[in-house]
């Protein structure tokens, strides 16, 4: 893989992880959820889910399915053509 194709996948990955806490951050607001309950609720730290919000780390897959199973998510894998 070249450097420009390496740094895009690295752009990419860091603007998911900016979404995905984007997303995490309106869902509590909205379901009146605390960092606190769905910690307890999927079994994953507090630390974990601020990580998760701030986009600062990438997660472990079973992290983040923990997390949006107990937002009512599941993950379906599409291939692009």
């Amino acid at each position: 893989m070249s450097g420009d194709n390496k740094s895009l996948i690295e752009e990419g990955v860091k603007i998911n992880r900016i979404i995905l806490g984007i997303y995490i951050r309106n869902y509590l607001k909205d379901n009146k959820f605390t960092v606190t309950k769905l910690a307890e609720a999927s079994g994953v730290s507090r630390e974990q889910i601020g990580w998760l919000i701030t986009g600062k780390r990438d997660p472990r897959l079973s992290t983040l399915l923990r997390v949006l199973v107990v937002m009512g998510h599941n993950i379906a894998l599409e291939k692009e053509e």
